[in-house]
């Protein structure tokens, strides 16, 4: 980057800062390049996406010490590769947009399995050729059928939490799976109107309202214990009071 693009840079991230709600830090860790673009084209109306060389953003920082000292905190989330949102929407909104924004990826030597890759039975479209040595190699049992490879028995490529080989990572693509997701990754924000800094900005609805969903039948237990009536209890308190009634009743008679 040149010096006239580097301050042209400088000065769009310090006006930024000062005339926009939100000045966020993303992750483009395995993010490819048409990837990035799609992402800017559906938030063209609602948010810019920007990438700039690490000294610069931490001398706009810097620049800014004394105005806005609390981003300050930003520092930290520079030292992966980052791209910069900024907008006039509030940081949750944009990184809840984020979130659901997911890419389907191929596995890479080196990666970790979050989960197991697995190969399921099947005929693949995959023509027979040294990929069916190469599967027979790696202890998978393959046949050929109607010209095409066929996978005899369901295999567990990875286990979840092993490393990669190259030699899976080689099958994995060769046959065209992509066991993996992405997503341009929110790391922290500058929320300018509320003059705040939010870390761990990741939303993962799923996972909200699993944890919503417990922490709702926990509370709906114990107020059934405490017979607090609500809404929700009233019914089975209802319920409960007719057939403790009923049984007295019998006991009476």
């Amino acid at each position: 980057m040149g010096k006239e693009k580097k301050v042209k840079a400088l000065s769009n991230l310090l006006e930024s800062f000062k005339s926009k709600r939100t000045v966020m830090l993303v992750s483009i860790e395995r993010i490819t390049a048409s990837q990035l673009q799609e992402i800017k084209k559906e938030l063209k109306n609602r948010a810019k996406i920007f990438v700039v060389k690490k000294k610069v953003f931490l001398k706009a920082l810097e620049n800014l010490e004394k105005e806005k000292p609390i981003v300050k905190k930003m520092e930290k989330y520079v030292a992966k590769p980052f791209a910069v949102i900024v907008s006039d929407e509030d940081a949750f909104e944009i990184s809840s947009f984020l979130c659901e924004k997911k890419f389907e990826r191929e596995a890479k030597e080196g990666d970790i399995a979050l989960d197991d890759v697995v190969l399921e039975k099947g005929l693949t479209d995959m023509p027979v050729g040294p990929l069916l040595h190469k599967l027979t190699q790696f202890g998978i049992k393959a046949s050929v059928e109607k010209g095409k490879i066929a996978i005899k028995e369901r295999k567990v490529l990875v286990k979840k939490g092993e490393k990669i080989s190259a030699e899976a990572a080689s099958i994995i693509k060769e046959l065209e799976l992509k066991p993996f997701t992405v997503i341009l990754k929110p790391l922290v924000a500058f929320d300018g109107k509320e003059n705040k800094i939010y870390e761990n900005i990741e939303i993962n609805k799923e996972e909200i309202l699993k944890n919503l969903k417990k922490v709702f039948m926990e509370t709906f237990l114990i107020a059934l214990e405490l017979e607090y009536p609500t809404k929700e209890t009233i019914n089975v308190l209802l319920q409960k009071a007719n057939q403790e009634a009923s049984s007295l009743s019998s006991l009476v008679s």
